[in-house]
This record gives C-alpha cells, sequence and structure tokens, in this order.
C-alpha cells in the first residue's frame, strides 16, 4: 500500500499464503491493514475490502488493524514517521495479543 501498488497484487498474493495455511491445517491470524488517504476513495475502497473478505474466504481469524491505536499519533512514531517506536510496539502488542491468543489456543486442539 505504501508504494501504491495495485490493490489485486496485494490480495493474490496474500490469497496464496492463506491457501497454504489452510492446506498445511494451520490456525492462522490475518493482521489487516488499512489504506492511507492520500491514494483517494477507489484506491482506499479498494484496498480495505482485502483483508475482510480474505479472513471470511479462508475462514481465519483477522485483527482488522494491525497499527490500531498507532497510526496518526506521532508520539508513537520514530524520526521516519513511519515506523513504530518502542511505546508503539508496546501498543500493537497490548491490542493484538487476545487475537493472537485465541489462534494459539485453536493451535494446541
Amino acid at each position: 500500500m505504501l508504494r501504491g501498488l495495485d490493490p489485486a497484487a496485494a490480495e493474490v498474493t496474500l490469497s496464496h499464503i492463506l491457501a497454504r495455511a489452510r492446506d498445511a491445517h494451520m490456525p492462522t491470524l490475518l493482521a489487516g491493514m488499512v489504506a492511507a488517504p492520500n491514494y483517494g476513495e477507489d484506491y482506499k475502497r479498494r484496498f480495505d475490502a482485502i483483508y475482510p473478505e480474505l479472513a471470511q474466504k479462508y475462514e481465519v481469524t483477522l485483527y482488522p488493524f494491525f497499527l490500531e491505536g498507532v497510526a496518526g499519533d506521532r508520539s508513537l512514531d520514530l524520526g521516519d514517521g513511519l515506523h513504530p517506536n518502542r511505546a508503539g510496539v508496546e501498543r500493537i502488542v497490548e491490542g493484538i495479543l487476545p487475537s493472537v491468543e485465541a489462534v494459539l489456543a485453536k493451535a494446541k486442539r
């Protein structure tokens, strides 16, 4: 998304990965992303639909937005303004951990 590549290419790649995980009977967590608004509404609509659609198609757990609570909060970014700093990573872990634990519990069955 950050390079403005066609969302269909990301969907194909993720679909291949999810199919292989399904075929291997691996419980899977799909950590989603949302498009930045600067690519326009059409791009955002197409990109943002990828993760929920794939989660449903492959029946995997979806964590809708990997950067939930971090994106847009400059105090949680490194100097590059793009990647999370230590506090940002801690917030990501705090948010996604229940989903990770749920998928790990499935894997133990």
